[in-house]
This record gives C-alpha cells, sequence and structure tokens, in this order.
C-alpha cells in the first residue's frame, strides 16, 4: 500500500556479472549440476559439493554445531555472498529485515527491534560505526569480502559487547583453514533503468572485486587478500506532502497543505580492502592478522519545489472534485491561488573512512587447555555535509510573481499543473522566497538579512574503539562440553562537532537584494514532469559558497542563547 503523503519511485539496477576463479592443481571442483568422482581407479569415490549447495550445508551446519540461536549464511564461492550486498544477504533470514536508503540496504533489524539494539561484529571484534549510535551501516563493508554471517539472537557470555536485539558477526576467510590457492576476480555493471534524473549525475555504474588466498611454508604461513571498488548511481523520484488540511466535510474538504518534493540523485562510491596473515609454526598454535579499510563516499543531489498550499494563509483554494467514499470528503482536483514557490537545490555530501585491524593469539592444547589473547582497533573518521539553498522569484513574503497552481490528487500522491516556469532563469532569482529564518547575525560576523538564503551544517564524527581480551578455556567430558572464563577491555571514545550556519547572499546587504544564478554556475534544468512542475533551475550550491556568491553566519544566534551573547 503506498502513503500518500510520502513516497519515492527509485530506479531498479540490471547487473550483469563476470566472475574467473582459479584453484591449485589438484584440488577436487565440482559444479552446482552433479558432483564428481575422484580417484575411480582406487576404487575410492571422493563426492565434493560446491556453489549454492555448499553455502546452503555451510549454513546449516553453523547452526547445527552451536548451542545458541543462530542464523547464518555464506558464501558459495570466495567473493560471492548471495546478494549484491551484506544487509540484502542476511535481511533473508528469519527474524531480520533491512532498512534502505537511496534504494540501497544499509541497516539490520533483528526481531523487530530498531538496528540501535544491534552490535556488529568483524571475526568477533566489536566495530565501530557510521551513524550516530552503535548501530553499523552495512554499506561500508563490501559483500565480496565476507565469506560468512553468523546472527546471535541469544545471549552468549563470551561475546562481549553484544546488542539487546541480536549479534551480527562478519566473517572474513582464513588462509590456512581454506587450505587451497585462489585467484577470484569478479565484475557487474548496474542501469539504472529511470535515466539521469539531475545534471551531472549517471545513468550507468559498476563494481569489481578480486581475491587471492594461498598457502606457503609448508601450509604453516597462510595469506588472504581481498579488493573491491564500486561505483554505482541511484536515482529517486520523491512525493512528499507536509500533510493535510481541512475539516473533511463537504464544506472543508481535505486537501494537501504543501508538498516538498524532489528529483534525486546519488552517487556511492566505495573502495574496500581486507588482508589476512595466519601463521602456524606448531600444530597447537595460530597466530592471526587481520587488517580491514573502507573509504566510503555518498554525493547526493537534491533538486525540487516547496510548495506553501493549503497551511500558508495568504494561499487560496478553489476544490473542484471531491471524492465521498471514504470516512472523510477528499478534495480530488481544484486550484491555489497566489502561491510562493520555493526552489531549492540541496546537497548531501557524505565521507567515511573505517579502519579496522586485530592480532589474535591462539593455543589449542593436547590436555584440553585453550588459551586466546586478542587486541583490536577500529576507528570511524566520518565527515556530513548538509548544505540546503533556496530560490525563487523575489525576497520575502508578497514580493515577486506568485503562481496559480492546479491540483489532481489521489492514493498515490497530488499532480500539480502550474502557470510559472520555474526553469525560467530570468524568473527565477537567488533569494529567500518567504523570508524564512528573519534577520540572523553570525558570530564573528556575516549577518544574514531578509531570510536564509540557505542553510549550512557540517557534521564531524571520530569514534575509536579499543579492545582487549584473554579468554582460557578447559575441556571437559561428560555433562558439561567446557568450561570458558577470561578478561575484556574496551575503551570507547566518540565525538560528534557540529558547524551550523545560516547561508545568505554576499551582495544582500540591505535586506531586500536577490541575485540572478551568474551564467557559469548554471546547470540546466531537471525534469519535475512525473510531479507535473515541469522543468526547474538547477545549480550547484557549492560552487556558489566557494566562489563567495553565498556567505556563511558562522552560527545562528539563537543556537548561541545562555553563552553571554
Amino acid at each position: 500500500m503506498t502513503n500518500p503523503n510520502n513516497y519515492r519511485r527509485g530506479a531498479s539496477a540490471i547487473a550483469l556479472g563476470l566472475a574467473l576463479t582459479a584453484v591449485q592443481p589438484g584440488a577436487a571442483m565440482a559444479q552446482d549440476s552433479a558432483p564428481v568422482a575422484a580417484d575411480d581407479a582406487a576404487g575410492d569415490d571422493e563426492i565434493v559439493v560446491s556453489g549454492f549447495r555448499a553455502s546452503l550445508e555451510s549454513a546449516v551446519n553453523a547452526k547445527k554445531i552451536r548451542d545458541q540461536v543462530v542464523e547464518s549464511v555464506s558464501a558459495e564461492d570466495i567473493g560471492k555472498l548471495p546478494d549484491a550486498s551484506i544487509a540484502e544477504a542476511i535481511a533473508r533470514l528469519p527474524g531480520l529485515t533491512s532498512q534502505r536508503v537511496s534504494g540501497r540496504s544499509n541497516a539490520i533489524s533483528i526481531r523487530g527491534f530498531a538496528p540501535d539494539f544491534s552490535t556488529t561484529l568483524l571475526n568477533g571484534r566489536e566495530q565501530t560505526s557510521t551513524g550516530d549510535n552503535r548501530a553499523v551501516e552495512y554499506d561500508q563493508y563490501p559483500s565480496e569480502i565476507i565469506n560468512q554471517v553468523l546472527v546471535y539472537k541469544s545471549p552468549m557470555a563470551s561475546i562481549v559487547g553484544q546488542g539487546l536485539s541480536g549479534t551480527v558477526d562478519l566473517k572474513t576467510i582464513r588462509p590456512l583453514d581454506y587450505g587451497k590457492r585462489v585467484i577470484s576476480i569478479g565484475g557487474r555493471g548496474t542501469l539504472a533503468d529511470i535515466g539521469k534524473l539531475n545534471v551531472g549525475s549517471k545513468k550507468y555504474g559498476y563494481r569489481v572485486n578480486g581475491t587471492f588466498v594461498d598457502q606457503f611454508a609448508n601450509d604453516t604461513l597462510g595469506i588472504a587478500l581481498s579488493a573491491s571498488y564500486l561505483d554505482e548511481p541511484y536515482q529517486i523520484q520523491e512525493f512528499n506532502a507536509w500533510g493535510y488540511a481541512g475539516g473533511g466535510t463537504a464544506a472543508s474538504p481535505v486537501v494537501i497543505g504543501g508538498s516538498k518534493s524532489y528529483a534525486t540523485s546519488t552517487q556511492l562510491k566505495r573502495l574496500g580492502l581486507q588482508g589476512t596473515v595466519q601463521w602456524r609454526p606448531h600444530p597447537n598454535f595460530t597466530s592471526t592478522f587481520d587488517a580491514f579499510y573502507s573509504d566510503f563516499s555518498d554525493d547526493q543531489i537534491k533538486r525540487g519545489i516547496e510548495l506553501p498550499l493549503a497551511f500558508e494563509g495568504s494561499t487560496g483554494v478553489n476544490v473542484t472534485d471531491i471524492d465521498s467514499s471514504g470516512e472523510f470528503v477528499f478534495a480530488r482536483a481544484g486550484t491555489f491561488t497566489n502561491v510562493e514557490g520555493v526552489v531549492r537545490n540541496d546537497v548531501f555530501e557524505r565521507k567515511a573512512k573505517l579502519y579496522s585491524f586485530g592480532w589474535n593469539n591462539k593455543w589449542q592444547g593436547d590436555d584440553g587447555w585453550n588459551v586466546s589473547a586478542d587486541i583490536s582497533l577500529s576507528k570511524t573518521d566520518r565527515n556530513e555535509l548538509i548544505l540546503e539553498s533556496n530560490a525563487g522569484t523575489g525576497r520575502g513574503k508578497g514580493v515577486g510573481a506568485t503562481d496559480t497552481i492546479g491540483f489532481t490528487s489521489d492514493i498515490n500522491g497530488t499532480v500539480f499543473s502550474p502557470t510559472l516556469n520555474y526553469g525560467d532563469y530570468n524568473l527565477i532569482q537567488l533569494t529567500s522566497p518567504l523570508g524564512w529564518g528573519g534577520d540572523q547575525t553570525g558570530v564573528g560576523g556575516g549577518r544574514i538579512r531578509g531570510g536564509q538564503d540557505g542553510y549550512y551544517n557540517n557534521r564531524i564524527i571520530k569514534d575509536e574503539l579499543w579492545q582487549y581480551r584473554v579468554e582460557v578455556e578447559r575441556e571437559l567430558e561428560g555433562f558439561l562440553k567446557s568450561v570458558q572464563f577470561g578478561v575484556n577491555y574496551t575503551d570507547r571514545k566518540k565525538s560528534l562537532v557540529p558547524d551550523e550556519a545560516f547561508v545568505g547572499l554576499t551582495a544582500n546587504t540591505d535586506g531586500l537584494t536577490s541575485l540572478p544564478i551568474p551564467q557559469e554556475f548554471r546547470r540546466g534544468t531537471t525534469d519535475l514532469s512525473y510531479l507535473g512542475l515541469g522543468p526547474v533551475v538547477s545549480y550547484d550550491p557549492r560552487d556558489l559558497l566557494a566562489a563567495g556568491i553565498y556567505q556563511l553566519g558562522a552560527q545562528p544566534l539563537w543556537r548561541r542563547r545562555g553563552q553571554g551573547l
């Protein structure tokens, strides 16, 4: 069912993939279609299961051998989880669902709880997050470098930092345990089927990956290296209503209160690198070093028109068609007059780098005593910039040309028919059409007058986590399988430094000035025909800020209350 208050149409992707895998000579392989018999001359038949069947078998075995309630998904081959992302792969498991951003899965809910209530581990080690809480966003982890995912739904004493709803443990390959040489290369292409919605955006994308696994020194030293790079576009047509006004009667039917809709284009780029070195100088002792690095960039441009309609006191409405079949009388068509639209060109820029290192030393004794020591570091540096920009026909309420807009509404949203051309650069100028925000004096200068022309919010986040752990296990016979005890020390630091400001025109010294968009910054027009609004002027507010056309009030006065200003 579609919610009329807010819907999005996202681009589906058509993917074409290629994967090449080379294995060490002599290793027995099998196709998905039939098993392979080896060493027939000796009369010994060996059946090796691989591909998707092997991934199912591995997942089932992972659940069988554990005493806890565990869900599992395994890669059918090196670099091949069942889906394009980790979140999509584990969302198939019972009791799990994914939350989507810009059409892609990036967070997991376990048993109906929000992602904040779960914890994510990498090879058993707690990870920092790219969000404002402890919920890990799975966009950071390329699915091609993950070999297995375990989801613990019940508590376990040996898991430190486990979530209230569950714990997700991402596993990378262990080269000595894998036991053979592998060279794997894969790639796929993507296509946004609704095309490019904004100038400068892309229609096509791709992702490539490679993995190398080998063993040396009589299988006492193993190396696993993986790399993945992604460059994909996401195109979304959005409709968002402010809400609905009216009493729901024939004299006062329910009518749309306002609209804030965009054509959104996102370019996602991600480089993921992972490496593991495993050393086993003695059959009872194994030392393993893991390293993971992710460089993530999410660049989004949103262009649209914000329309104050029934919620704007000076706007009139004439309803020409109603629907009285439901509980409330609903306006299906009509006309709004005296509309002052706000043209929006907004930027959302997100960059994040994630580092993760871990060193584990484990002794498995012949006498049933096992000892493990682990030290790890997880660190995230993130920067988020939100830059909003307004344009219209004049600065302030009642200044400049107004619009008469027809509308038709149904369960899928509202389609408009304006009389103004919002793609006309001679008509639409840089300004504050309704004077939102009023006069503001930024700290250290930067006086913003006649309403805000935009808003600037730059958030700098740093998250660092050190973890030290020692565990001793004594294997037993009889009723108890083993007894484990140990100590864990975690040191985590997380900081958020916001830099917020109103945006105003540098040339607006009198609080009355509007400015035509300079020729060199015009990016053509963006088509909003799916809303009936036609073309809209397009530019990048980052360019205007860099050129000095925009200025920042270093910090709005209302955010400094109580600080002696």
